[in-house]
């Protein structure tokens, strides 16, 4: 029986170093070394037979053209949009269809039930897309070309969390409306100080550390620990009028969009 494990074993090992035999790790050094492999010796330029002259490889400073003062408008509105259309391309219809679930589950339940329960699910539904926040110019290494934007800072960074509160509103937003048609105020304060806080956390989260991981694992265990187990001063759902803390919140987002703002010109001062 032992035999028969160790001949899987074996199999697995030699597919694992063929993988190998054709793995480059994505080093560029290989790809270059290929290409130079695949031209031939010898081989006249096509630039060269024709006649026409190479390009300049640097470009004089004084050949540029300087960036007009009317298209560095302040296009707020505008930014947030495309924001949050970064942070949900690339999901199914089925994510849309759970989303407006959870929407209409929160509006059509029973308030108590639809604060201390429903919600809870409605906003752990949209974390993966959450911990995009402040992550993307690192994942797909565009820092280059986001920090050389005109007015970059702090308008990218305001915009982006503020997508995420949408985000927020959209996935959960009917608790908020169905608290404001009962004029349960101190309720919509805590449900407002959560729509406000979770994006402010993925925000510094993602600038910060640059990964999506740290506010995926963060925010799963205080998802587990406040909001599902109503525990005071934990609970940033505020799924109970005993666990509501929104003053503590709402000062918590301000001063975790500060330190992302603050992170974010760091970065920008020694780009």
């Amino acid at each position: 029986m032992v035999l028969s494990r160790c001949l899987w074993l074996a199999i697995a090992a030699g597919i694992a170093v063929l993988a190998g035999v054709f793995f480059d790790r994505f080093d560029p050094a290989y790809e270059r070394s290929r290409a130079r492999k695949e031209k031939t010796p010898g081989k006249p330029d096509v630039r060269e037979a024709l006649g026409t002259p190479k390009p300049e490889t640097r470009l004089s400073v004084s050949h540029l053209t300087p960036l007009a003062r009317t298209g560095s408008r302040m296009r707020f509105l505008s930014l947030v949009a495309a924001e949050l259309r970064l942070l949900v391309r690339g999901q199914g219809w089925w994510w849309y269809v759970a989303a407006a679930g959870l929407f209409i589950a929160c509006m059509a339940s029973p308030l108590n039930a639809a604060r201390s329960s429903v919600i809870v699910v409605a906003w752990l539904w949209p974390v993966l897309l959450w911990s995009l926040m402040g992550t993307r110019e690192a994942q797909f290494s565009t820092q280059s070309l986001i920090f050389s934007g005109p007015r970059v800072f702090p308008r990218q960074l305001l915009a982006i969390w503020t997508a995420g509160v949408l985000l927020a509103a959209l996935t959960g937003g009917g608790l908020g409306l169905h608290l404001l048609l009962a004029r349960d105020f101190q309720g919509l304060e805590a449900w407002s100080a959560g729509a406000l806080f979770i994006p402010a956390l993925a925000l510094a989260l993602g600038v910060c550390t640059e990964s999506r991981k740290p506010f995926e694992a963060l925010y799963t265990a205080w998802w587990y620990i406040g909001p599902l187990h109503h525990i005071a001063k934990l609970d940033f759902m505020g799924t109970t009028p005993e666990s509501s803390t929104p003053a503590l919140y709402v000062a918590a987002c301000v001063l975790l969009v500060l330190a992302a703002c603050s992170w974010r010109k760091i970065r920008l001062s020694y780009a």
